[in-house]
């Protein structure tokens, strides 16, 4: 039997002895697998593999070996003359002794000894990783590292690719690990003498629009956030979204339950906390989300903005949990690096490709309806 396994930052072919379970790793390398198809006429293997250099080729496995034939070129000849940036494995120890591991990916023309603003991207799931590559456009990691910000996506407890116990550690508090390990690993890279620790950003969406929730609550080291598709309010979220049975182990029950464990849900609730934000920040939400409806961000958006810290609201007309719309995608990528080079006090960004004004019918709301 075949399987694609997570381990850690990356993710590799895996022979399995149905008889015993005894497992084989095929693949190796600093790279990501995913779309592998298998053909058990011919035997023959094929995946996508990610990494620094490339958002994904396919490439044929020699099983037996390991070996990589490269099959496509298609970023190969689109990212001809492009500068993308270096990535690599950096680690670090949260307060309780727990050694974690994030991607870490230099602005384009790093200088060693130069401090750099951070922006830090916690990913979604939250069963989930961060790997090697991720050169996804929700997140748009090179572009940011060719505007001159170091990127952080850490691994958190609660994610998968570091074991059962790993993922587990959310079981009965989603947040008893999770936003303290994001902070050890900032804490970590201005120690490293790579981050500014005047000039961090966070952004994140769906469980990473949690995290970024959680963290704007407890803290005011973010000069700037982005939250996408993040909870508001647990209970609520509970009622509305299309996913419900996966999340009763975090909080240890049903909202509503007999002796429900209501303290729990309201104590992992941002907008219960939302009084104390002072850090700007952007809602983002798809006007058809059903996994976490607009209701969480429109009801984030009004706690902070009622804090008078400087908010804004962008509904994408049609989306679902994910933004498909090219036209919001790079609505989207622009508004963030206006935002964030407006709070760092950089010059104002100019994108390449004009920004569609958000209250058109192409690009959603700007929520300044009341």
């Amino acid at each position: 039997m075949w399987v694609v396994g997570n381990s850690g930052l990356r993710s590799q072919l895996y022979r399995v002895r149905v008889r015993d379970g005894a497992l084989t790793q095929v693949t190796f390398g600093d790279h990501s697998l995913s779309d592998w198809t298998y053909d058990s006429e011919s035997g023959r293997h094929f995946g996508r593999f990610a990494n620094e250099h490339s958002p994904g080729e396919i490439h044929e496995i020699d099983p037996r070996t390991g070996v990589l034939r490269q099959r496509s070129a298609i970023y190969s000849t689109a990212l001809s003359g492009v500068t993308l940036p270096k990535q690599r494995a950096f680690t670090w120890s949260a307060a309780d002794g727990q050694e974690l591991e994030g991607l870490l990916v230099y602005p384009v023309g790093y200088q060693t000894g130069q401090r750099y603003p951070l922006v830090t991207i916690t990913h979604g799931g939250p069963r989930s990783s961060a790997q090697f590559g991720s050169w996804n456009a929700s997140r748009y990691v090179p572009v940011l590292a060719g505007q001159g910000y170091a990127v952080f996506l850490p691994n958190h407890r609660g994610g998968t690719g570091y074991g059962d116990a790993f993922m587990r550690a959310m079981v009965g508090n989603y947040f008893r690990n999770a936003h303290t390990d994001v902070l050890s690993g900032v804490d970590a890279l201005v120690a490293n003498e790579i981050a500014d620790a005047d000039r961090l950003i966070k952004m994140g969406w769906s469980a990473g629009g949690h995290m970024t929730n959680r963290l704007i609550t407890m803290t005011h080291r973010f000069v700037a956030a982005s939250s996408g598709a993040g909870v508001a309010d647990w209970v609520s979220l509970f009622g509305e979204s299309d996913r419900r049975s996966g999340r009763i182990p975090w909080f240890g029950g049903t909202p509503w339950q007999e002796n429900a464990p209501l303290p729990s849900y309201r104590s992992q609730s941002p907008v219960f906390d939302a009084w104390k934000v002072r850090t700007p920040t952007l809602f983002w939400s798809g006007g058809d989300d059903e996994r976490v409806p607009p209701t969480q961000a429109i009801l984030m958006f009004r706690a902070v903005r009622d804090t008078g810290t400087p908010t804004a609201l962008y509904l994408g007309k049609g989306e679902p949990h994910n933004f498909r719309q090219p036209s919001h995608k790079l609505f989207k990528i622009n508004r963030e690096l206006a935002w964030y080079a407006e709070h760092l006090g950089r010059d104002a960004y100019e994108a390449d490709l004009p920004a569609i004004d958000p209250r058109t019918e192409d690009s959603g709301s700007d929520g300044t309806a009341p």
